[in-house]
């Protein structure tokens, strides 16, 4: 009875997972792990396909490790997402995707999308309609709401034609990199935009806010953090606002900071490491004498 209503099936302590033989999946990534290598093609002729030439794919510099477009197709197709490292996101291209989580039951439509974070399940059952969806792994550096989350994007027509134009280069013959890589910011951007744009906005301005007033004690990674803004997303950013990355604006900031410092009158070395920021002199010293080539001791004993 399983091998008739079952192309393959998945089924352990974290995920379970009944493929019905009329489901399709194409991968824009390399395939997951615990897909069966010997129902994979790369051509467009099988049930479950990867690109040629997965390791040109560069969707995961910016956060995706694993995307691709399904078919989900049978009344007894079954699919349980959770309790991941990652977020999953699904953007349902057309049909109808029906879920359930906590006790109730949804149905997703086109343009519908969702976010199941890390450490929250969700079931995918019984589907009539054939949807097909568009989805995606998402890291940690994507600081997604902690509970599940559905809206409508108002940007879907964008994102799938992003993702479709992303389909299409990574299943041709001599895929482009630049324009994978181009592809790739333009729909980490279309996410930022749909599900953080004005709290975004809010934590930038408090970001360069910062910048003007002081340099911040903490490195460039932990004040990522605090903001709850990917690292990528706050260097490319800076590069376009001040010409370097966080972690260099932060260390010119700093040293620019020490050597107003150490220029002033009854100055100490102690004095210019806590005005940059720095927890130790020693470290302080160590930094300085990197950047400016003289330890500060020196400087200023020839200012």
């Amino acid at each position: 009875m399983k091998g008739k209503k079952y192309l393959w099936t998945e089924i352990d302590d974290d995920k379970m997972l009944l493929w019905t033989p009329s489901s399709m999946q194409r991968y824009l990534t390399h395939p997951t792990k615990f897909l069966p290598n010997n129902l994979i093609r790369n051509d467009r002729r099988g049930k479950i396909q990867m690109p040629p030439n997965p390791d040109f794919s560069q969707l995961h510099h910016l956060g995706f490790p694993k995307a691709g477009f399904a078919s989900k197709s049978g009344r007894y197709f079954y699919q349980y997402i959770g309790n991941n490292p990652f977020s999953s996101f699904v953007l349902v291209v057309n049909g109808e995707l029906p879920i359930s989580f906590d006790g109730k039951k949804y149905t997703l439509r086109k343009g519908d999308s969702m976010v199941v974070p890390p450490n929250k399940t969700c079931m995918i059952s019984g589907v009539k309609h054939s949807p097909t969806i568009f989805w995606m792994h998402c890291e940690k550096r994507w600081k997604f709401p902690s509970h599940i989350l559905i809206k409508k994007m108002e940007r879907f027509k964008q994102l799938l034609f992003l993702g479709y134009a992303y389909m299409e280069e990574i299943y041709s013959e001599n895929p482009n990199i630049s324009f994978l890589r181009s592809l790739s910011e333009a729909i980490a951007e279309c996410i930022r935009v749909e599900f953080f744009g004005m709290e975004h906005n809010l934590k930038y301005a408090f970001l360069e806010k910062i910048l003007h007033k002081n340099p911040p004690r903490m490195n460039a990674r932990a004040l990522a953090k605090e903001l709850k803004i990917p690292i990528f997303e706050i260097d490319k950013f800076c590069l376009k606002k001040y010409g370097l990355k966080l972690a260099k604006l932060l260390l010119k900031m700093r040293m620019e900071k020490a050597l107003g410092v150490l220029k002033a009158e009854n100055s100490s070395c102690a004095k210019a490491a806590k005005a940059a920021g720095y927890a130790t002199q020693f470290s302080f010293s160590k930094a300085f004498e990197k950047y400016y080539g003289t330890r500060p001791s020196i400087f200023l004993k020839n200012s």
